[in-house]
């Protein structure tokens, strides 16, 4: 278990920069995306990617961050999908 520190998480649609102090490098996309969409008020459920800024790479939704190459001060950007409403 390896511990990420210092990530940035860019929520794509708005610009809002989410500084995450510390996670545990096997955090799934999925887990991460469903904490993310909590914490600036989306309905549960919303899909979205995470990307890493570094190499514009996807990371799949069952794959861990670690897995995915990410590294402790790296930047990800988050895109939930936009219903209208």
């Amino acid at each position: 278990m390896a511990m990420l520190r210092n990530l940035t998480i860019v929520v794509e649609h708005t610009g809002k920069r989410i500084p995450v102090n510390e996670i545990d490098g096997d955090v799934t996309a999925t887990d991460l995306l469903n904490a993310l969409a909590g914490k600036i008020n989306l309905p549960e459920g919303t899909r979205g990617v995470i990307t890493r800024k570094r190499t514009h790479k996807q990371i799949l939704p069952t794959q861990s961050l670690q897995s995915a190459g990410v590294e402790s001060e790296d930047t990800l950007i988050a895109d939930f999908e936009r219903t209208a409403g």
